[in-house]
């Protein structure tokens, strides 16, 4: 079962964003002090500071780690530097999540 890390700044979003991922069979822990050899994806926000700093901690500490940015905000050259595997705009629908 695949471990997906939710980073969202809001709640209702965190939660419905979880509520998807384990409908779909996998977990999906909301807090950043999940251990991050156990997670295989990380959904991010990548406008949110909090949610920008653990990419690029996780990033640093395992390049390999798939990131998935879920944002209001278009792209930008910070963005990029994560190398994300995909740029979800916000909103978006479940089929592309």
């Amino acid at each position: 079962m695949a471990t997906i890390l939710v980073s969202e700044p809001y709640a209702e979003v965190r939660e419905l964003l979880a509520h998807v991922i384990e409908a779909m069979g996998c977990e999906a822990p909301t807090s950043p002090l999940a251990d991050a050899d156990a997670i295989d994806l990380l959904l991010v926000e990548p406008g949110w500071p909090e949610g920008l700093a653990l990419a690029r901690s996780l990033r640093a500490a395992r390049p390999g780690l798939p990131i998935v940015c879920l944002s209001i905000y278009p792209r930008e050259l910070e963005t990029d530097l994560l190398y994300p595997a995909a740029y979800l705009v916000k909103p978006f629908s479940v089929a592309e999540l």
